[in-house]
């Protein structure tokens, strides 16, 4: 009966609670639907009604399930709106699966709409700078970057703003070192190395460069030509002449070979000088002369040399012709050549074809003399018997004039009384005394 107390007590109360659980209720269920983790933790924890009810149960359920996902979102949310990790922000805004009202939510949306231009144009600074290797620009915009440092681009930024600008100060510092020393050769190593945008050092040093390109390339090419051809006068005026700096490669190769052969030169440069005022004087040393221009080693148009081998190449013909006049006769024992040889001999005594060749004619002298006579005296005497006897066993050069004669005269008498005798023995034969 609805006039049970029972059932009025029960009535009383849904009057009086029941429009605040219904409220409660689509409240909570909205909650739920909204997947409003911060409210449901608001209404679950205030409900004031049975905690069997289905509604509670639905939304506590929610709360429980989505709880902890929505604390590590929240905390992300916080850390990055903390550190103003622009890009972290945008992902976990992108990735928000909750309530779009949710103040956390609504917090760093609102701090992404505030900052977020300024960040863009920022990391496109930043990236900008890396493109063009802008390191001074790259520092700036490192030391002016407001978010946070875990930024993927402004840490490349940061690493290479403090490796560039290591590597930049250490160029500019070799830059202006090698501009102070005029040392061109480093000058070029750095500005080969230099792969930044320009900067008023490069560009210092690419006007540098540009100066004294011409002065500088046309000293090194002067440099590598004197050493190639072992130029030492040309080397000696251009070591002096030499002002960059004395630390340069090519210099200091240049200075090595100078100092390697100037010694060797000015020895070869008294010798030949000395060879060539003694063959002025009549020694008329070619030995001596063609060694020293065969030895050269230095420029073929150094003063002296040219003047040793005009000397060489004016003589040289007559000399080679004597010597081999003088060895001819001496090979071939022709001892009166020789003899005549010697007299037109019109060189240096002490030269070893000489005397060799005199040894030889004092050795074949006696004997061709004695022999000679002997010829001569059996020329003069007409005596054929004797003429058999020597010109068989004549010991040299069939060229002689007086073997000549001597072959000639011994050949003639011998022909002749041949020829007698062969008249005799015809007539003998016509008479009969002998048969043929």
């Amino acid at each position: 009966s609805q006039q049970d107390p029972v059932y009025q007590r029960a009535a009383a109360r849904v009057a009086e609670a029941g429009p605040g659980f219904d409220r409660d209720s689509e409240v909570l269920s909205a909650a739920v639907e909204r997947r409003d983790v911060a409210r449901l933790r608001d209404l679950v924890a205030a409900w004031a009604y049975s905690r069997e009810d289905a509604v509670y149960q639905r939304g506590a359920g929610a709360l429980a399930a989505q709880g902890p996902a929505y604390d590590d979102a929240v905390e992300g949310l916080h850390r990055a709106v903390a550190t103003q990790h622009v890009l972290a922000l945008r992902t976990a805004l992108d990735r928000w699966q909750f309530c779009k009202q949710d103040p956390s939510f609504l917090s760093a949306s609102a701090l992404v709409a505030d900052v977020g231009a300024r960040f863009d144009v920022a990391v496109a600074e930043l990236e900008a700078c890396l493109s063009a290797k802008s390191v001074t620009r790259l520092l700036e915009a490192v030391q002016a970057w407001t978010f946070s440092e875990e930024t993927p681009v402004f840490r490349e930024a940061s690493s290479k703003a403090e490796q560039w600008g290591e590597e930049r100060d250490q160029l500019v510092a070799r830059l202006d070192r090698a501009q102070q020393g005029r040392h061109m050769e480093d000058l070029r190593a750095a500005l080969s190395r230099w792969t930044f945008d320009a900067e008023d050092a490069q560009e210092a040093g690419v006007a540098w460069e540009a100066t004294h390109k011409d002065e500088y390339d046309g000293m090194a090419q002067m440099l590598q030509t004197a050493v190639e051809h072992k130029d030492v006068k040309l080397l000696q005026e251009l070591v002096h002449a030499w002002n960059f700096s004395k630390y340069d490669t090519l210099y200091v190769g240049a200075r090595a070979t100078l100092e390697r052969l100037e010694p060797i030169w000015e020895q070869q440069i008294r010798e030949i000088q000395k060879v060539v005022e003694d063959f002025v004087l009549t020694h008329m040393d070619m030995p001596r002369l063609r060694k020293c221009v065969q030895s050269w080693e230095f420029d073929q148009n150094d003063q002296f040399f040219v003047e040793a081998k005009k000397r060489y190449e004016e003589w040289g013909p007559a000399y080679d012709a004597a010597v081999a006049r003088v060895q001819h006769a001496s090979l071939t024992k022709h001892v009166t050549e020789l003899r005549a040889a010697l007299d037109a001999w019109g060189f240096a005594d002490t030269d070893p074809v000489f005397t060799i060749a005199q040894e030889r004619l004092q050795e074949l002298a006696p004997q061709f003399d004695r022999l000679s006579m002997e010829l001569q005296a059996a020329i003069d005497a007409k005596n054929l018997n004797m003429l058999r006897n020597l010109v068989p066993g004549w010991p040299f050069s069939d060229q002689e004039e007086v073997y000549q004669r001597a072959r000639e005269l011994a050949g003639g008498r011998l022909a002749s009384k041949k020829g007698v005798r062969a008249s005799v023995a015809r007539g003998l034969v016509v008479l009969g005394f002998i048969k043929r």
